[in-house]
């Protein structure tokens, strides 16, 4: 059957591996809620910026599908003009302006919705029907480039000038130029742009990236299909400075980052133009905006490390400093209970058999008193062994409960004591029984003027018991050393024995220890004087120790002291040392 500590032992392992196995569970798991935060952090601050990017170009789109169709010809008709003031009366015969009402496109006079920001860039229009490759210079039609009579109309009433007309030729060859003759003509056929509906007044701009024909950046474009009925289906569009727009945009957008740069990568498939997704996606480091085909990209951030310390890992330190106390307090508890136990056994087995001895001496001896059996004469000799057996049993039971009492917490009342002459009082009661202690250094009793805080009786006691056990089981030269320092006084009992063989028990309550050679000992006693000598000396702020064994071993501690007047014989005696707390002044 396993004893408690041996069934301790058997499940402290198993509980020991279940809590770290939960505690490696609750870690993964905390790491993996932590990597998904992060990750979801990444996104919504991707998603923050696509979501910015996307109010931003929508507020562009709608601005531009704003202006009105007939908004691409330089002068619009009274019968399109959508405000009463007259900027213009011509009155030409013959030359198709007689009595009609004009007036300018705002795109003519520079009233665009982002010029201040540099945005716009060119507006144009043409017939996808009529134009053609050879004559597209004459084909492309643009508000800000009136020709014919419109451009000396523009000219006469300051609504452009040269330099303004002779710019905005350049940006139609540089049009025609970017996209080539066949690409522009190709753009009215994009699967972006509807055919089959195109609105009768107008509609909002598809921006597409299209592809140069030199390979470089692709160029932004806004292109619609209008139909008035009158003039046929045509094909409106704004050529967009991308590198402002996209130096705009990113500006915009790192608003929202907290760390890290801004790409912007327009989006081109493989039939030179896409159009924009319809629906915004994004990752935790790249999107897509739903408004135009623009990918982006965030890329230098300040990467998100795992918090190195949580409250998880807080509390699961705490969950094993508390295990931990707790196995190391039931197995100390367990420990005390079984030393504890073991105690009480050998305490019924010496104190039954040191009990029954004296107990039947006396019963026997008072048996053949009360009998007669003893001759007249040797009734002294009876009643003095009567006496012995009383006495000794009275000192077991005193040294019992004096132990119980240690056990249990009891202080002892001190005093103050001067050194010498308690000692020399206590040399001479023990030399009126026994034969005299010699006291070293050079004989010189040392201690004069030395004032203890003790308690007298258990200063006894302890001195009694160490030299009675040097008596018992040493041999001569029994000496006394006496050490005074600054702070506590040393005193020394050694003896020439056989030494100490198993020092580890020798403190420890009802045990008997084996004598030097290595048997049991013989001698009567509880097994109490020494582990009640070191509980009196603690209960008196002092120490008792064993500093040498003697022969049976080395020295187990040092303190300095010479044994005798001969220093080769250091380390020799078995030697006891009673450390005692000198009284303040």
């Amino acid at each position: 059957m396993l004893s408690p500590k041996g069934l301790f032992l058997l499940l402290a392992p198993f509980a020991t591996a279940v809590l770290a196995w939960s505690s490696y569970e609750v870690v993964v798991r905390e790491r993996a809620s932590t990597q998904s935060r992060i990750y979801w952090q990444e996104r919504t601050e991707v998603q923050r910026v696509v979501e910015h990017l996307d109010a931003a170009l929508s507020t562009i789109l709608d601005r531009e599908a704003a202006i009105e169709y007939a908004a691409f010809e330089p002068y619009i008709a009274y019968p399109h003009a959508i405000s009463d003031r007259v900027f213009a009366t011509a009155e030409k015969p013959g030359r198709g302006l007689a009595d009609t009402l004009y007036l300018p496109s705002p795109l003519l006079i520079g009233e665009t919705n982002f010029q201040n920001l540099g945005l716009d860039d060119f507006y144009f229009e043409f017939s996808p029907r009529n134009i053609r490759a050879e004559s597209v210079l004459q084909d492309v039609r643009a508000p800000s480039l009136p020709r014919n009579l419109q451009a000396e109309l523009a000219l006469n009433l300051g609504h452009t000038t040269q330099a303004q007309l002779t710019d905005q030729e350049r940006k139609l060859e540089a049009l025609v130029r970017v996209m080539g003759p066949e690409g522009l003509v190709n753009l009215a056929s994009h699967p972006a742009l509807n055919y089959s509906t195109p609105l009768k007044w107008s509609r909002s701009f598809t921006p597409l990236f299209v592809k140069r024909v030199d390979g470089r950046t692709p160029e932004l474009w806004l292109l619609r299909l209008v139909d008035d009925k009158v003039r046929g289906v045509r094909l409106q569009g704004v050529w967009f400075n991308w590198t402002n727009l996209h130096n705009a945009l990113v500006d915009l957008g790192s608003e929202k980052l907290a760390s890290g740069a801004l790409e912007l990568t327009p989006v081109i498939g493989p039939d030179t133009a896409t159009a924009p997704p319809q629906e915004s996606t994004s990752t935790n480091a790249h999107g897509t905006l739903k408004n135009l085909s623009l990918a982006i990209d965030i890329f230098d951030r300040e990467p998100n490390q795992l918090d190195p310390w949580s409250a998880t890992y807080t509390s699961l330190v705490g969950a094993w400093i508390v295990f931990l106390c707790s196995l190391g307090a039931i197995f100390f508890a367990i420990g005390r209970a079984q030393s504890l136990s073991e105690r009480r056994a050998r305490f019924a087995s010496v104190v039954t058999h040191e009990l029954r001895t004296p107990l039947t001496t006396l019963c026997m001896y008072a048996e053949m008193l009360e009998a007669g059996l003893v001759p007249a004469d040797q009734h002294q000799s009876y009643y003095r062994t009567l006496k012995n057996e009383a006495d000794r049993l009275a000192a077991l039971v005193d040294n019992v409960l004096d132990h119980a009492g240690l056990e249990s917490g009891r202080s002892s009342k001190t005093e103050r004591v001067e050194l010498g002459s308690w000692l020399r009082d206590w040399l001479a009661r023990d030399a009126a029984t026994h034969p005299s202690i010699p006291v070293q250094p050079d004989g010189k009793l040392q201690g004069d003027d030395v004032w203890l805080q003790v308690e007298p009786h258990g200063l006894e006691r302890i001195l009694n018991n160490l030299v009675s056990n040097a008596r018992r089981y040493g041999a001569a030269p029994l000496e006394l050393h006496i050490d005074c320092t600054p702070r506590q006084v040393r005193l020394l009992v050694s003896d020439g024995g056989p030494g100490i063989a198993a020092p580890e028990t020798l403190f420890d309550a009802f045990v008997r220890g084996p004598e030097a050679t290595g048997g049991e000992s013989s001698s009567r006693g509880l097994g109490l004087g020494l582990s009640l000598s070191r509980d009196l000396a603690r209960a008196m702020g002092g120490e008792l120790e064993l500093t040498s064994r003697g022969p049976a071993g080395q020295a187990s501690g040092s303190n300095g002291a010479t044994f005798g007047k001969n220093p080769d014989r250091t380390g020799a005696l078995t030697t006891f040392c009673l450390t005692l707390p000198r009284a303040q002044a």
